[in-house]
């Protein structure tokens, strides 16, 4: 009695690998937490940024940020003359007021032409600042340096931290690409819920790549080249939220169908179309690039841009698993390795899989580095046939 062969468009070869698929899916989705508040993953909004950096266009050839190294300058050292009236903790803050002067200090002689060179030298009394001329005449000019270094100061610490953020972003990603992406995201949707839950996510996301030029340190972010735009609201948002998942689902294939820059007047025209098409409630609308300081009862849709370090999205294994099935399904054929892992195939059935035959694995003569026996001959004929061979024994190194 003949034993009937597999092949790929067996409808029990086709359902199992299905199954097996649909079982890869749900393992993945139910490991995945939705998450509705994205406050922990600080965002960085672009509204906040430095006086000296340029607000990114919207132009797909330009980065959107481009930040160079600015080192910390040291604050003005104090003079000799000025030892002992300055208190030099007090010089190191540039958010403080003017380092004060002392009332009093110790009263110091011009000693010319000394041993080590012309210096101040200390006296045993003390003298109040009024009689202390030539600390006066010095403590004007140090005073006007310094108010210029903590004017600097201030004015760079904001570019020099957002450096330091961004490029620990870039050190991250460098490491561990594979479990974070930093995103540019446009459109904050944010309300309160009775239940006290919170809504603050965006709804548009594309993702964004940083370089560093290591002979200046200047950052580079910019677009990836071959990312799209991405809307995110089946992330987060259910139908109790008034959410419709079909118009979701065609909004979603035109967005993709259409080259978007999340900063563009397109993008705001996006936005105000997923508002009255997917998300068919009373929702405030505010091109405004500041988000509102917290969530409201009432829902609100601000542009808000932001960059967001966050944790790789599953969304896209999932999609990658539904792809999958409905190949599967809709060209009634298994492909050869998923069907393996749910049933035994002979090695006919893998050498005819998909109605044709499988070429050879190695050709008809495979080159050899060295010289070859009959037991390593053996197994190279059996990978011609199977998926795998186990070998024991020792290594066999150049025939011996």
């Amino acid at each position: 009695m003949s034993v009937p062969r597999r092949h790929a468009g067996d409808p029990d070869v086709i359902g199992q690998t299905a199954a097996l698929v649909g079982f890869l899916r749900e393992v993945v989705q139910s490991s995945h937490q939705r998450l509705r508040d994205t406050r922990s993953w600080s965002p960085f909004w672009l509204a906040d940024l430095p006086a000296r950096v340029p607000r990114p266009s919207d132009e797909d050839d330009r980065p959107l940020l481009i930040l160079d190294h600015v080192p910390q300058a040291a604050a003005p050292e104090v003079p000799p003359v000025l030892e002992g009236w300055i208190d030099e903790r007090l010089c190191q803050d540039a958010d403080a007021a003017d380092p004060p002067l002392a009332e009093e200090g110790p009263y110091r002689t011009w000693v010319p032409g000394a041993d080590d060179g012309d210096r101040w030298q200390d006296g045993e009394a003390t003298v109040t600042r009024e009689d202390a001329e030539e600390v006066l005449r010095a403590y004007g000019p140090w005073l006007a340096r310094w108010r210029l270094w903590a004017e600097r100061e201030r004015a760079e610490r904001s570019q020099r931290e957002l450096y330091e953020k961004v490029y620990h972003w870039h050190q991250q990603l460098a490491q561990q690409d594979d479990q974070y992406e930093l995103v540019l995201g446009v459109g904050l949707l944010t309300w309160s819920e009775p239940n006290g839950g919170v809504i603050h996510r965006h709804v548009l996301s594309r993702r964004v790549e940083t370089q560093v030029d290591r002979r200046t340190a200047r950052i580079t972010v910019r677009l990836t080249g071959n990312g799209a735009a991405r809307l995110e609201d089946r992330d987060f948002l259910d139908t109790d939220d008034g959410w419709v998942p079909e118009r979701s689902a065609a909004f979603d294939e035109e967005l993709s169908a259409r080259p978007l820059h999340l900063l563009s007047e397109e993008a705001l025209e996006c936005l105000t179309q997923w508002q009255d098409l997917v998300l068919p409630r009373p929702v405030a609308f505010s091109t405004n690039w500041r988000p509102p300081a917290g969530p409201e009862v009432g829902a609100r849709l601000t542009f808000a841009p932001a960059l967001l370090m966050r944790p790789r999205d599953r969304n896209a294994v999932l999609g990658f698993y539904d792809r999958i099935a409905e190949s599967v399904v809709s060209e009634r054929q298994a492909p050869l390795g998923l069907a393996q892992l749910v049933m035994s195939l002979d090695s006919e059935d893998r050498a005819s899989w998909g109605g044709r035959q499988a070429p050879a694995l190695f050709g008809e003569e495979p080159l050899f580095p060295g010289k070859t026996n009959a037991q390593q001959r053996s197994v190279l004929q059996r990978l011609q046939r199977d998926t795998g061979v186990v070998v024991q024994g020792p290594p066999v190194i150049n025939g011996a």
